[in-house]
């Protein structure tokens, strides 16, 4: 199922492993098989991916993000499934805070 005209803003996404980092891999926002998605002014604080853009996810935006201690902004997970079409398309990133991360973007 594709997930269309999605918006959320000012959510705390939390992660159950928090006291548990080595076992905290969990990511802040995984957009999957998605059109249209706003994600504005949330805060992230997880050891995995903050925002992730997986397969077939287009025209998001995501704005004003505080992310801690995660991986970063990743596009991932493509080209798994063999005669499966991937794709991410029109993604805007702007306004990302980032501490204590381990990489910025992937």
């Amino acid at each position: 199922m594709r997930r269309q005209r999605i918006r959320v803003r000012g959510v705390v996404p939390f992660s159950p492993h928090l006291l548990e980092p080595e076992r905290d891999v969990v990511d802040g926002w995984d957009i999957y098989r998605s059109d249209h998605v706003t994600i504005k002014n949330s805060v992230i604080n997880n050891s995995d991916d903050c925002v992730s853009f997986k397969p077939n996810s287009t025209n998001i935006v995501v704005s004003n993000l505080t992310c801690t201690g995660s991986h970063g902004i990743s596009v991932g997970s493509l080209g798994q499934y063999a005669g499966e079409t991937d794709i991410v398309a029109n993604v805007s990133v702007d306004g990302i805070r980032m501490t204590n991360a381990q990489v910025s973007l992937v």
